[in-house]
């Protein structure tokens, strides 16, 4: 599946960075909600750089298979972008009521960290290619 384009893909990933974001003081939000955000921004950061590169990949939320993917497209991944396959279970187990009971603010603030990075990164690489 490759559908739609880098742009429209990066701003879904900016938009679920920044709502991930803004739930960071409410009380009322789960840390839960704010991770699986996070774990969707980089997601799809991801994925843009694999639709900008023509790649085809699975609906798939695994993000160890998305970076496998970007490497076999040889696009080289900082480790520190690498760093971004720990959000996978936040994909699924967040999302559920008794699956994120051990999901705390400080995780989702890594989780939150780690998606910046990833959106920035493939935000330079679809930049960098297209110029």
């Amino acid at each position: 599946m490759a559908v739609g384009d880098p742009d429209d893909w990066l701003q879904h990933a900016r938009s679920d960075l920044r709502a991930a974001q803004l739930v960071r003081g409410d009380a009322e939000v789960l840390p839960s909600a704010a991770a699986f955000h996070a774990q969707q921004a980089a997601e799809k950061g991801l994925k843009a750089v694999l639709v900008h590169a023509a790649q085809s990949f699975p609906r798939t939320h695994d993000l160890k298979e998305i970076l496998l993917r970007i490497d076999r497209a040889g696009i080289p991944v900082p480790v520190e972008v690498e760093a971004v396959r720990e959000l996978t279970l936040f994909a699924v187990e967040s999302r559920y009521p008794g699956d994120a009971e051990s999901i705390t603010w400080q995780d989702a603030d890594e989780a939150i960290e780690l998606a910046r990075r990833a959106v920035e990164w493939a935000s330079r690489q679809i930049s960098r290619q297209t110029q």
